[in-house]
């Protein structure tokens, strides 16, 4: 139904389709079967829904709707979730695959900060990754964190923004996607290796091999700064 929804207690869906529209906020744990669950985040007066309880079984999640969904269990539905519209976030657990599709976005964290932990992931071309950097801290920028599966990127649009009055320093680095050490990254962001924000008299460099060896990181230089490689 449309309007506000509260989830408490525990539920379970069975076969079939069953949409939740509205804003809805909750804790409880789900039972997905093989259904697949849609939750269509409306985003009125961009209020974001919330989900902290866990979803379980072998249904599936889809993200529909303009808002944002923010996940912050610990869920174990193995049908993975797709993010079809707006965004996905939060500083919980998706153990399967998260799929974005062109107009959809993943945005790790709350309020700018934060990580976010998936079994795998796989960014479509037109999809956005969307990160904020508020400081060189890890816990002062968004983070997702991939636990066992595959990066793909697709060729998607990857996002930056600086928030709580940041200002990167030549040198800085922020590990943005911490990887499986297992899996290395298929494919890049449409950005390619470098990345410019408007207004920033620099650029971010993309190591798509960094960290451990399969992690993204981000790298900040000046504009008109030399780099000697040894």
């Amino acid at each position: 139904g449309a309007g506000n929804a509260t989830m408490s207690g525990s539920d379970n869906i069975g076969i079939g389709s069953t949409t939740l529209n509205g804003n809805t906020t909750g804790n409880n744990n789900l039972g997905l079967g093989v259904s697949v669950l849609s939750i269509n985040t409306i985003g009125n007066n961009n209020v974001s829904t919330e989900y902290a309880g866990i979803m379980s079984g072998s249904g599936s999640l889809v993200k529909i709707g303009a808002g944002t969904l923010a996940i912050l269990g610990t869920n174990i539905h193995t049908g993975g979730t797709i993010v079809s519209n707006g965004m996905l976030g939060g500083v919980g657990v998706l153990t399967g695959l998260v799929s974005v599709a062109s107009g959809g976005a993943l945005s790790p964290g709350t309020n700018g900060v934060g990580m976010l932990t998936v079994g795998s992931v796989t960014l479509n071309s037109g999809a956005t990754f969307a990160i904020q950097l508020g400081g060189t801290n890890a816990a002062d920028y968004s983070r997702l964190a991939v636990s066992s599966g595959s990066i793909s990127l697709g060729d998607s649009v990857l996002s930056l923004s600086l928030t709580n009055g940041f200002m990167a320093k030549t040198g800085n680095s922020f590990t943005v996607i911490r990887n499986d050490p297992n899996n290395p990254v298929t494919g890049k962001f449409a950005c390619g290796s470098r990345l410019r924000m408007l207004g920033i008299p620099g650029s971010f460099l993309v190591n798509y091999a960094g960290g451990a060896g399969n992690d993204v990181v981000l790298q900040y230089w000046a504009d008109g700064t030399v780099m000697v490689i040894q």
